[in-house]
């Protein structure tokens, strides 16, 4: 509790700072004539890094009232069609793969063609680049075995008013090069980016960073200092292609207008695009919605106004309504790998506290349990191209533990996966066969996909995707193999409770 008050108390100085920037005066004392120019920064991914300004405010109006409250309501599928995959090779021998969807379930038709728009137009941005190839394939690609692979897909997130669409470019390189003393050695690269576009689906405008905070928040005290200690640190988001770890030069400040974020409700994401002045290759910065939430104008809370009838909305229970965090987290480190340190969560719940410390207990000894595994042996993990990652989501007194190791290998993105699920009544591990159905049609489906359970009432490694989809593994460990199943067979009484 000690620790919460004075968080409380450093929150509320913060906040009196941040919002009374026009209060100071002017510095005294002597002020020299001679005013030293730093040297000018690149433009770069539609940034003019050089528009820093010491007076950026927020230009919000009221404050978000989307992070009160314990509940908070997403939309995770059926508003969007996915295309099928264009795929070609090119004269340099490299694979492209571009998969694209469209929006169509807004009921603003007029505004979803304008977005679908602009993701046509921002695939295009993205596709076709050789520079990376020209740089890091063979003289020789047939002779070295080289694989050269660009890919090009679309994600989208949907929660209160905020619509977040985002488009990513990977490119792989892997070949083998024979040593002096005639070995093979694997020779790998990468390189990506993104376009990140959110919209305000009230005013069908494209949001720009300044837009998410309230009017007169000071957003240089307020993000650069966050932004400089991410960008300087080992901490990094899914697909980022950073070549070096700490800045090539001091970070002066995010230009006015930056466009390269995402805020979701748990983090504001903000990308640095290949090309940024501060470090080599890429990188997206995360930053926890907690430290941010005062200073927020969006999202909404309201959801169902902007999307057709028939698109299912899906209520989650709030995070930071019951998960007792601290900042930094506290890390778990994966298989010895120093780059697979996921954050290590305990439930808080101030009206029951006997109940939680249930729960608590077992997830005390399952992150025991995972920090003693040794590496299972199903991909390779090294501190070069490897991440971890890992989630706590609930529905009514239902909690699920997701944990990820990812891995770059042979140019394929490849993940293993941990999952337990947690009645939060009780803290007891709930089995599979608690929230499945026909077992007899569950148990063919999985055979279909190569998957053997033999007990259900024993097993506990799936994950509840949303209160009717859920993703079963093939083993009760870390694993890789996996297949969704759907409504049908799902009991979805257990989250109605």
């Amino acid at each position: 509790m000690k620790r919460q008050r004075k968080t409380a108390f450093a929150c509320g100085v913060l906040a009196a700072a941040l919002l009374l920037t026009s209060c100071s005066g002017n510095p005294s004392g002597p002020v020299s004539d001679q005013t030293v120019k730093p040297a000018t920064l690149p433009s770069s991914g539609n940034v003019d890094w050089n528009s820093y300004s010491s007076s950026w405010t927020g230009t919000g109006k009221t404050h978000s009232d989307f992070y009160s409250g314990i509940y908070y309501d997403v939309i995770y599928s059926a508003c969007a069609e996915y295309q099928d995959s264009e795929t070609y090779t090119d004269e340099m021998g490299v694979e492209h793969s571009i998969t694209s969807f469209k929006l169509t379930k807004l009921k603003n038709k007029e505004l979803q063609a304008r977005i679908n728009e602009d993701i046509t137009e921002n695939i295009k941005t993205l596709s076709g680049h050789t520079d990376f190839f020209e740089k890091n394939m063979p003289e020789n690609p047939a002779e070295a075995d080289c694989h050269a692979i660009s890919s090009v897909f679309c994600n989208f997130s949907a929660f209160g008013n905020l619509l977040n669409i985002s488009v990513h470019r990977l490119d792989s390189v892997y070949y083998s090069e024979k040593q002096d003393d005639g070995t093979l050695a694997m020779r790998e690269a990468y390189d990506g980016d993104f376009i990140y576009t959110t919209y305000d689906l009230m005013t069908g405008e494209k949001l720009l960073l300044s837009d998410l905070f309230v009017n007169g928040v000071d957003l240089g005290a307020l993000l650069n200092p966050l932004t400089a200690e991410k960008l300087s640190s080992e901490s990094f988001s899914m697909y980022a292609t950073a070549d070096s770890e700490g800045l090539m030069r001091p970070f002066r400040g995010l230009p006015e207008n930056y466009p390269h974020f995402i805020l979701t409700y748990q983090y504001l994401e903000i990308y640095f695009p290949s090309g940024n002045p501060y470090i080599e290759g890429s990188k997206g910065i995360l930053i926890p919605v907690e430290l941010i939430s005062p200073y927020l104008s969006q999202p909404s809370a309201e959801l169902s106004g902007f999307y057709d009838d028939d698109v299912v909305i899906e209520r989650y229970i709030r995070p930071s309504g019951i998960i007792d965090t601290t900042y930094p987290p506290e890390t778990l480190n994966l298989f010895g790998v120093k780059t697979l340190n996921t954050d290590v969560y305990t439930l808080k719940c101030p009206s029951d506290p006997q109940k939680v410390e249930k729960v608590n207990e077992a997830l005390k000894k399952e992150y025991e349990y995972l920090g003693s595994l040794e590496n299972p042996g199903l991909m390779p993990f090294s501190p070069d191209n490897s991440y971890s990652y890992s989630f706590l989501n609930a529905y009514a007194s239902f909690l699920s533990l997701e944990v990820f190791a990812s891995s770059f290998n042979n140019g394929d993105f490849e993940t293993i996966s941990f999952c337990r699920c947690y009645d939060l009544e009780t803290g007891r591990a709930v089995p599979l066969s608690d929230v499945t159905g026909d077992k007899d049609q569950l148990t063919a489906v999985l055979a279909e996909y190569g998957i053997k359970i033999d007990d259900y009432s024993s097993f506990y490694n799936y994950t509840v995707n949303s209160p009717s989809e859920i993703t079963v593994y093939d083993s009760n460990g870390f694993a890789s193999k996996s297949v969704k199943i759907y409504s049908e067979l799902v009991d979805t009484s257990i989250f109605e409770k």
